[in-house]
């Protein structure tokens, strides 16, 4: 799926495995584990650890990404509930 955040443009993939959820974010070399998808909190930490942006876009971006990752959560619990 294709994510707007703050600006800039994200394919991103996100799943769910025996051992929990998982977001891949291929063109920007970002992804990991996710906590459940309404953990924006934890989510974005999480991001940040792996994300490759400049310092002074980082949150900004990977709290937009993480608060997706809720939406994916409410409206399609199909792939990560």
């Amino acid at each position: 799926m294709e994510i707007e955040a703050n600006g800039w443009t994200f394919h991103v993939v996100v799943g769910r495995l025996d051992q929990g959820n998982f977001i891949c974010i291929p063109n920007w070399n970002i992804g990991g584990e996710l906590a459940g998808p309404g953990d924006v909190h934890w989510n974005a930490e999480r991001l940040l650890q792996t994300t490759p942006l400049h310092p002074d876009n980082v949150k900004a971006v990977v709290s937009g990404i993480a608060e997706a990752a809720r939406w994916i959560e409410k409206y399609h619990t199909d792939v990560c509930g």
